[in-house]
């Protein structure tokens, strides 16, 4: 993949993702933060699809082999850890946890300084991988996928 490519990929990646997000909050998917920001509610969207979420092939090879996170260890040194997932978390907490934390990786500036991310085979594959699962949870709620669809 050229790195044109790559950049075309990662645009690709950021527009679907904030317009998956923007169709939460349209949707009624949405809180408010403290500051009264809305936000996209993650939480109510999974609670009301968990049940019945359908894994695409994306899904499970992001769930086979996840992200890192970026975090601080206790000298407040930036370290790359296992994304963990609680016990009774549902596939579809998860697939959402997986794609924040590639968003987050992105946008933040986590895609420097850690082998995963200097890699773009590895980078290719979170983010190919990462549109397929943004298709599909658009596709869950038929409100959020006439949204997203405008």
């Amino acid at each position: 993949m050229t790195d044109h490519e790559l950049k075309q990929l990662v645009y690709d990646f950021f527009f679907a993702f904030s317009r998956l997000e923007f169709a939460l909050k349209a949707a009624g998917f949405r809180r408010r933060d403290r500051n009264d920001a809305a936000q996209p509610d993650w939480a109510a969207f999974i609670r009301k699809h968990q049940g019945h979420y359908q894994l695409s092939n994306g899904d499970n090879k992001l769930l086979r082999s996840p992200p890192k996170r970026q975090c601080l260890d206790r000298k407040n040194r930036l370290v790359w850890k296992d994304l963990v997932f609680e016990s009774g978390d549902s596939s579809l907490k998860k697939v959402s946890l997986i794609l924040r934390t590639i968003r987050n990786n992105l946008f933040h500036g986590g895609k420097y300084g850690h082998r995963s991310w200097d890699d773009p085979k590895r980078v290719t594959f979170l983010l190919q991988n990462g549109l397929e699962s943004i298709d599909c949870l658009k596709e869950t709620d038929s409100k959020v996928k006439r949204i997203f669809n405008m």
